[in-house]
């Protein structure tokens, strides 16, 4: 059974200035989703951070609640299987959270263009 779907658009020039975008990073990014956007090249890292962060926030539209409480960036990684593709990763007081409101599963999806990122989750209730 569906629990909730939430989806975001966002511009990435929002995030291209390089120093502002590392210093956010370090406010929504765990520390797994950081050191990956350490890796990566400018270009790279600029649009991995709009990507991370369009889909927190579908994450948190799915919830119903947007950000607050146990709802929160750094208690979500998006993270992505062998295929590539995202899912949430539940950290902290949103995994305790997601199991007390029986969400069994998340499908999310990430997709951009040159100017844009679009994200959509789905929580699963069991």
């Amino acid at each position: 059974m569906i629990y909730g779907i939430g989806s975001d658009v966002l511009d990435i020039d929002r995030f291209d200035d390089y120093d502002k975008s590392g210093r956010l990073a370090l406010k929504i990014l765990t520390t797994t989703e950081y050191n990956i956007f350490l890796e990566l090249n400018k270009t790279q890292a600029i649009r991995y951070l709009a990507k991370q962060f369009a889909c927190k926030e579908a994450v948190s539209k799915a919830f119903g609640t947007g950000m607050r409480g146990d709802i929160v960036m750094s208690n979500m990684e998006i993270a992505r299987d062998n295929q590539g593709k995202p899912y949430v990763n539940p950290l902290g007081n949103l995994q305790n959270y997601m199991e007390n409101e029986g969400i069994t599963a998340s499908h999310c999806s990430i997709s951009d263009t040159k100017r844009q990122v679009f994200a959509v989750c789905v929580l699963e209730k069991g």
